[in-house]
């Protein structure tokens, strides 16, 4: 669909669509939609079936449980084992990263297509949740990441840091030193906080299977969400006291989801926010409905 929209399709260019895409100023998706946002403003915003015949490879055969992905699993754990002995929390999330380690998300503001301001800017969202176990709701708040900031658009709290420095862990009023951190922004683990469906178990009410069981017995940690270290823990809430004010304010982890998990299949929050003066919407829905039994 995006690709009907590309000046460089000469197809689209003759139906007179060609050219919205590069008008347009930002580009939202969550879940699958920040796998394609983030591969293809990695690579330089190419066009679609250049991406498709020279990366995704999306006409060919490849399963999940595929011996060229099983092979990697090493990899990947080692790779998470890196992070942990960094000093940072892990989660299953972390196994995405390893394919494109050496690719931040921050990295994209360096692509000359970025730099041109040739093409929209991409902006992925995902929801938090506030405890382990405790459900996601219309009101959990919406984190949003670009190549230059990580924000939250909350009635509590409206606030960014540059995506940079993701994975900074920041103290307001207390006193203490922090320590910046760079290189956190992972474009792979970007896109599977975005995509992260694992977080659907964390607020499930099922009984653990035995490897579950297993795995609790064995190692103590939250596995299901994305772990990020809070950058506005201890953020004053601009609400009135009383009012119950930003729900993550205290949370020095935060435990992020997939941005579809509160029935917002379309991430259209970022683009109502009003400073953006957003006038139009083109909304891509690819949700495939199962017909009621």
């Amino acid at each position: 669909m995006l690709d009907a929209f590309d000046f460089r399709n000469e197809e689209a260019v003759e139906a007179r669509t060609g050219g919205i895409l590069q008008l347009a100023n930002y580009a939202t998706g969550l879940s699958a939609g920040a796998w394609l946002l983030t591969s293809w403003a990695t690579a330089n915003f190419e066009r679609m079936p250049d991406l498709n015949a020279t990366v995704w490879g999306l006409n060919k055969q490849k399963g999940y449980l595929s011996w060229s992905l099983l092979k990697a699993l090493p990899k990947h754990l080692l790779q998470a084992a890196r992070k942990k002995k960094a000093g940072f929390d892990i989660s299953f999330v972390d196994d995405d990263p390893e394919d494109g380690k050496g690719v931040l998300f921050s990295s994209i503001k360096e692509t000359p297509s970025y730099k041109a301001r040739e093409f929209p800017l991409p902006i992925l969202t995902s929801l938090s949740r506030r405890a382990s176990g405790e459900q996601i709701t219309l009101q959990s708040p919406i984190y949003e990441m670009t190549p230059e900031d990580f924000s939250v658009w909350h009635p509590g709290l409206n606030a960014s840091i540059p995506m940079e420095y993701l994975g900074s862990r920041m103290s307001f009023g207390e006193g203490r030193a922090v320590s910046c951190v760079k290189g956190f922004d992972n474009a792979g683990f970007l896109m599977g906080v975005s995509s992260n469906v694992f977080s659907f178990q964390d607020g499930s009410n099922t009984t653990p299977n035995l490897g579950e069981k297993i795995a609790n017995a064995l190692v103590k940690g939250t596995f299901y969400e994305a772990l990020i270290p809070n950058p506005f823990y201890g953020q004053k809430s601009g609400l009135p006291s009383g009012s119950g004010g930003f729900v993550d304010s205290n949370t020095e982890t935060l435990l992020l989801a997939d941005g579809a998990m509160a029935q917002e299949n379309l991430p259209l929050f970022p683009l109502l926010q009003p400073s953006r003066k957003v006038d139009v919407i083109l909304a891509l829905d690819a949700v495939k409905i199962q017909p009621a039994p």
